[in-house]
């Protein structure tokens, strides 16, 4: 696991305490039920904090999955 991937799970743990890592690569909003738009404001949050970024919300579509969410930290510039 490389350090976007451990740092990003660790994010999602924060959020979602009860998924385990298995679950949280496959994380997407309509198959975790806890995902919810407050819990989105949160996670989002908890990453820009963590990674020093600033994640544009109008990419929704990009960041409603834990692969989305690699996906954009890795073209925000965050190294593994």
């Amino acid at each position: 696991m490389n350090d976007v991937t451990q740092r990003l799970t660790k994010c999602f743990r924060a959020v979602f305490p009860e998924l385990t890592d298995a679950q949280i690569e496959s994380a997407d909003m309509k198959n975790t039920p806890r995902w919810d738009s407050v819990n989105h404001i949160m996670l989002i949050t908890v990453i820009d904090e963590e990674f020093g970024v600033d994640l544009d919300l109008e990419d929704l579509d990009l960041i409603s999955s834990f692969r989305g969410l690699r996906n954009c930290l890795t073209f925000a510039g965050v190294m593994d």
